[in-house]
C-alpha cells in the first residue's frame, strides 16, 4: 500500500516536471504553496469526495489507488478512527493529483476542462487563496501555472477565481454578484464574460448569450465568443442571426473545427446547403471524431439528396454515441 502511494506521488511529480521544459521542480505543490485539503472532512463528505475522485482517477489509470481509498472509508467503517490518518493522506494525494491535472489543462489552453477538474473542490467547500488563483487562471484563459503569477495579477485572478468558485459551488446568487462586481472593477479584462457565459450554458442559450455579447464588446475579435454566440443562436433556430457571427469566426480562425461547424450549420439552415457541406467537411478533416459535425453533415446530406452519405453519417453518429456510452460505463 505504501509502495502504491509512493508510486502515485512519484508519477504525479514526473508529470509535473515534464511540463517544466526540462526544469527541475520539487513537486506539484511548489507552484501552489497552500494545500487546499487543509481541514478534515466529515465522514459523509469524505465518502462523496472519495467517490468523485475515484471516478476521475479511473480515467487516469489509478483505479486501484482510488478503490483502496474507498474501501477503507466504506467497507471498514468500524476502524474508521484508526484509519483516519491514512485516509487523510490518501485524500490529499488524490486531491493534489486532481488540482495538478487542472493546472496542466490550464497550461495546455484547455480551460473548460480545467474548470471541470476544479469543480469537485468547490462542490465540497475546499478552498484556499492559491486554489482561487489557479481557478482564476482557467477563468481568464491564461495559460500559465500559479507559480508564474506576478504580484499585480493576484488580486484580479483571485476575484475571477472566487466568482467561478461560487458558481461551481452552486450558489448562483453569490456567483452573479461576484461576477458583476468583477465586471465593474475590471471592465476591460478579456475572457471573464466568456467564461461566465460558458458556465451559464447549463441554464440554456438565453442565459448565456448576453455574456457572449458582452465579451465581444470587450474583445470584438474573440473567436470563442463568436463561436459560442453563433452556436447559441443555432440552438434556438435563429440561423439568420447566427450567420454573421459564424462568418466572422471563420475569418478569425479558419482552421478551427468549431468555427467551420457553426458556419456550415448556419449556411445549410439558411439555404446554402452546398456551402454548408463544404465547411462541415472541412471541419471534419480538422476533427474527424467531432460528433456535432457528423450530425450536421447527416442533416445537410439529407437536404441535398445525398441519401447514402446521410445514412453513413447517421450510422457513424450512432456508433460514436454507443462508444461514448461504453466509455462512461467503463471508465
Amino acid at each position: 500500500m505504501w509502495m502504491m502511494l509512493r508510486e502515485r506521488w512519484n508519477s504525479t511529480n514526473r508529470l509535473y516536471n515534464s511540463t517544466q521544459n526540462g526544469k527541475t521542480a520539487g513537486g506539484p505543490w511548489d507552484c501552489c504553496n497552500t494545500d487546499p485539503v487543509h481541514t478534515p472532512l466529515p465522514l459523509t463528505r469524505l465518502r462523496t469526495f472519495s467517490r468523485r475522485i475515484r471516478m476521475r482517477h479511473r480515467r487516469k489509470r489509478c483505479v486501484g489507488f482510488a478503490n483502496l481509498k474507498l474501501a477503507i472509508i466504506s467497507d471498514r467503517l468500524p476502524t474508521y478512527r484508526k484509519e483516519l490518518p491514512l485516509v487523510r493522506l490518501m485524500i490529499r494525494a488524490a486531491s493534489k493529483s486532481c488540482i495538478h491535472e487542472a493546472m496542466l489543462l490550464t497550461r495546455l489552453g484547455r480551460f473548460q476542462e480545467a474548470l471541470k477538474a476544479y469543480a469537485p473542490f468547490a462542490e465540497h467547500g475546499v478552498s484556499s487563496p492559491e486554489l482561487l488563483i489557479a481557478i482564476g487562471l482557467a477563468t481568464l484563459h491564461m495559460s500559465i501555472l500559479p507559480k508564474d503569477v506576478t504580484a499585480d495579477q493576484r488580486l484580479v485572478l483571485m476575484a475571477a477565481g472566487d466568482a467561478a468558485y461560487k458558481f461551481m459551488k452552486g450558489d448562483q446568487d453569490a456567483a452573479r454578484a461576484a461576477f458583476n462586481d468583477f465586471f465593474q472593477r475590471y471592465p476591460t479584462v478579456r475572457n471573464a464574460h466568456m467564461s461566465y457565459g460558458t458556465l451559464l450554458t447549463s441554464f440554456g442559450p438565453d442565459a448565456a448569450m448576453p455574456q457572449f455579447k458582452a465579451e465581444l464588446e470587450v474583445a470584438p475579435d474573440s473567436s470563442d465568443a463568436l463561436i459560442m454566440l453563433a452556436w447559441s443562436l443555432l440552438m434556438q433556430s435563429r440561423s439568420e442571426e447566427a450567420l454573421p457571427y459564424a462568418k466572422h469566426a471563420v475569418q478569425n480562425q479558419p482552421e478551427q473545427a468549431a468555427s467551420q461547424l457553426v458556419l456550415g450549420r448556419a449556411l445549410a439552415d439558411t439555404g446554402d446547403v452546398a456551402g454548408g457541406i463544404e465547411h462541415l467537411e472541412h471541419g471534419l478533416r480538422l476533427e474527424p471524431d467531432n460528433l456535432e459535425i457528423h450530425i450536421a453533415l447527416a442533416r445537410a446530406y439529407s437536404k441535398s439528396g445525398r441519401d447514402d452519405d446521410a445514412l453513413r453519417e447517421r450510422a457513424l453518429c450512432l456508433q460514436m454515441t454507443r462508444n461514448h456510452a461504453a466509455q462512461l460505463a467503463n471508465p
